[in-house]
């Protein structure tokens, strides 16, 4: 892994890298957090939840700058999944 530390700052390639080596990071300028899985790009906003191929990440996000996150503020994804599937049986 790179030696990296919360204050750094990443854009473009250098987070594709980093977020390959399993960081998750939160955009400076939106209220966004980003990771790598299974070859896409998840990334969790206060109202939506995004898989992203490379090309569409980059095309999208490629000019925001990211922080590497404080593991409190990542999402439960079990919580999240719960919370969905709630909703589907009540629809």
């Amino acid at each position: 892994m790179m030696d990296m530390n919360q204050n750094d700052t990443f854009s473009s390639l250098r987070l594709i890298d980093a977020l390959k080596q399993g960081y998750t990071f939160r955009f400076l300028d939106l209220p966004v957090l980003v990771r790598y899985e299974n070859e896409r790009f998840y990334l969790n906003g206060p109202n939506f939840t995004l898989r992203l191929e490379q090309h569409d990440f980059l095309e999208t996000y490629g000019g925001y700058a990211a922080m590497i996150t404080n593991r409190q503020e990542l999402v439960d994804e079990l919580k999240d999944e719960e919370y969905y599937a709630w909703r589907r049986e009540k629809q």
